[in-house]
């Protein structure tokens, strides 16, 4: 109940801030529903604000390359990250594939 509040309050201001420098990201609203393909190839991605400029506050070096984008149609909340690193950590249990 308590997420559906937070993410209602959300959609309803139509921002997200970056608090660190003030920063404002505006979620633009869309009509209909995203088809999503997990690639991030819908055409109204195009449309979205793009939030590029992530830092590591507790590390002097840059991050990887990072994008993110949203979108909402009043319902749902869209999110789409493109990330590009080349130190993956991945944690493998059993190594049967």
């Amino acid at each position: 109940m308590t997420y559906h509040f937070i993410i209602t309050l959300l959609l309803a201001a139509g921002t997200l801030t970056h608090f660190k420098e003030g920063k404002i990201y505006s979620v633009k609203k869309i009509s209909g529903e995203l088809t999503l393909s997990g690639k991030g190839d819908n055409p109204l991605w195009k449309t979205a604000s793009e939030l590029s400029d992530f830092i590591y506050p507790w590390e002097t070096e840059p991050p990887p390359s990072t994008r993110f984008k949203a979108l909402h149609n009043g319902e749902w909340l869209y999110c789409l990250f493109d990330v590009m690193d080349d130190n993956i950590i991945i944690y493998v249990d059993k190594n049967h594939k």
